[in-house]
């Protein structure tokens, strides 16, 4: 027997679907035509495309400004999912405490024509989101983004940039904006990341 909470479920799964079908009937041709455009990959995806692929990771953190950086391998596996629509990176690396498993989703959004960052690790429960363009000149992916201190609430700002050095190499910079609220900058994390078998 269906339980009430399945009935319930799949009615309202249908009636969402009755709402999308009448909010398309609406639309002429044009519009029509518009909206299914944005919602297949376009050319901005091809830039995601290039990250494809098993990588090598090599991995400096710094704890605080100045200090030595800490080093960790790595390796992650980037693909494309949902049609092309996103690219998936699950990466693993370090070792003891600092071994950390994280996964991120990559993507453009058509609508809001930004890219956008979404990721999650096994050093916290919370996620991250950063949102921003691919610098015409450089052809930087620039990500920027905010997270919130777990042991002081304080909101600090930073920017995820992505730097494609050549087909088979990529670097990821993680950059504090405001550290502390001084206005310095602290980059805590670089990735420097190398096709396996390259």
């Amino acid at each position: 027997m269906v339980s009430r909470t399945l009935r319930f479920f799949i009615l309202m799964l249908a009636l969402s679907g009755c709402a999308l079908e009448a909010a398309f009937a609406q639309r002429d041709g044009e519009d029509l035509g518009r909206v299914m455009d944005m919602i297949v990959p376009g050319p901005e995806h091809d830039w995601l495309a290039n990250l494809v692929g098993e990588w090598d990771q090599e991995m400096r953190l710094w704890m605080t400004p100045g200090a030595d950086p800490l080093h960790m391998s790595g390796r992650s596996v980037n693909e494309l999912v949902l049609g092309g629509r996103y690219l998936s990176l699950d990466s693993e690396g370090g070792e003891g405490p600092l071994a950390m498993h994280s996964l991120g989703m990559l993507g453009y959004d058509r609508t809001a024509q930004e890219y956008f960052h979404v990721g999650f690790d096994t050093m916290t429960t919370k996620y991250t989101a950063s949102r921003g363009q691919v610098d015409a000149a450089t052809g930087d992916l620039r990500l920027e983004g905010s997270e919130t201190d777990p042991l002081t609430d304080e909101v600090h700002h930073y920017v995820l940039v992505i730097h494609k050095q050549d087909a088979d190499t990529y670097r990821i910079q993680f950059t504090f904006t405001d550290y502390l609220g001084t206005g310095d900058e602290f980059t805590v994390a670089e990735v420097i990341a190398t096709r396996a078998g390259s």
